[in-house]
């Protein structure tokens, strides 16, 4: 083996132990939304966000470019209805695609 390789090898083995001893860490946080109006655009936006996911979980070829959609079909009562996302950034939608991506990964069958 070479030099370069060797120290390599021995890097990923002190990486290995390093992460032996770490412990994964949830946080869980409370958000306060003081005025009524920042109320109602927290309520939005998670609103949206659960629009775009379950859109997407119907069509799963659109969750690679989930980014760049604008509007989604949602259903209301017994018929399909467009929305706009308005108010979520192309880096939250590229994150929720992302997530039910993994998601998916993590429930199939190999």
């Amino acid at each position: 083996m070479t030099e370069k390789s060797l120290k390599i090898k021995e890097s990923l083995l002190q990486t290995k132990l390093k992460r032996q001893h770490q412990m994964g860490v949830t946080y869980k946080l409370k958000i306060q939304a003081k005025t009524k109006r920042k109320k109602l655009l927290l309520n939005s936006v998670f609103t949206q966000a659960k629009w775009l996911y379950n859109f997407l979980i119907f069509n799963t070829d659109k969750a690679y470019n989930a980014n760049k959609l604008e509007t989604v079909l949602v259903k209301v009562g017994d018929s399909f209805k467009e929305r706009q996302l308005s108010l979520l950034g192309s880096q939250i939608k590229q994150e929720i695609g992302h997530r039910l991506i993994e998601n998916l990964k993590g429930i199939s069958i190999n």
